[in-house]
């Protein structure tokens, strides 16, 4: 504390038995950055869009995304015809199945809490690899001709979907960052959408007196092999990321040393140093 200047008499009483406290700016200075709550931010530098549009990622997603969403549509647009022929051209059969896909498919949407507590305990290479497993079971048992199995197809199928598009979402989120989100998803969705549009011809060209054998193998080697290929890579390219919930356990665990310490560097303590009492002016 520093006294009044000349011409200006501390009033009375002023600060009698009271200690009074002096916070060095040093230590304020060393305090801002160990204290994550007054950290300064790093902004982070946001790359250049071309760069991002000619990036591996960007390529290697557009190809699993295109590679997906192509069979994804074009087996909704052709359930009531593979179900009729699975059912042996007995339409009441191939109906009932063909409403049975109907009611499960928005059935997926109960999976996205699972899909979070697997991204955010296991992380985003863990939820590619499990994409890769439902749209491997989807495939498989849709090739098969038994109408019975076509239950576990339908619920497998609406398992893969939810999957490939929340998996994706957070994909291009952690990799491109948010500034460009919506430029980056919305072309890699416009590129997946044309390649859709190849769906007609392939429908009209591929399936030969109504018969879905050939491209449903089509279908099982492309979404299996894009699927693995695509899960490697991004276990690959993410191998060092953590995922939130082990982040979240050791910042826990951190500030749990840090506060229990008492004494330790951080406490208010040690910001603080006592200075002596002014003296009363007569």
């Amino acid at each position: 504390y520093i006294d009044s200047p000349q011409g200006a008499p501390t009033p009375p009483n002023y600060a009698r038995g009271t200690a009074l406290y002096r916070v060095d700016s040093d230590i304020m200075n060393m305090a801002s950055i160990s204290t994550p709550s007054v950290r300064r931010q790093q902004k982070r530098v946001k790359p250049l869009l071309w760069k991002e549009l000619t990036s591996i990622p960007f390529f290697c997603l557009c190809i699993w995304m295109s590679a997906g969403l192509f069979f994804m549509n074009f087996y909704i647009g052709n359930v009531a015809d593979q179900m009729f022929q699975k059912a042996g051209g007995i339409r009441v059969n191939a109906h009932a199945y063909t409403g049975w896909f109907t009611t499960i498919l928005p059935l997926g949407a109960a999976a996205i809490p699972f899909y979070g507590y697997a991204s955010d305990r296991y992380g985003l290479p863990f939820s590619v690899v499990l994409s890769t497993v439902f749209g491997l079971v989807f495939s498989v048992s849709c090739w098969y001709h038994s109408l019975q199995l076509q239950i576990a197809t339908f619920i497998f199928y609406s398992l893969f979907r939810t999957f490939v598009f929340a998996t994706f979402f957070s994909l291009v989120a952690k990799e491109f960052g948010y500034s460009s989100f919506g430029i980056i998803s919305g072309l890699i969705l416009f590129i997946a959408g044309a390649v859709c549009l190849l769906q007609y011809p392939v429908r009209e060209y591929a399936v030969p007196d109504e018969n879905f054998d050939f491209i449903n193998f089509v279908q099982m080697i492309v979404v299996i092999a894009s699927g693995i290929g695509f899960s490697i890579y991004i276990n690959i390219h993410l191998k060092d990321s953590t995922p939130a919930a082990v982040k979240r356990r050791k910042l826990a665990e951190k500030e749990n040393r840090e506060g229990g310490s008492g004494g330790g560097y951080g406490s208010t303590g040690d910001f603080k140093r006592p200075l002596q009492k002014v003296k009363e002016q007569s």
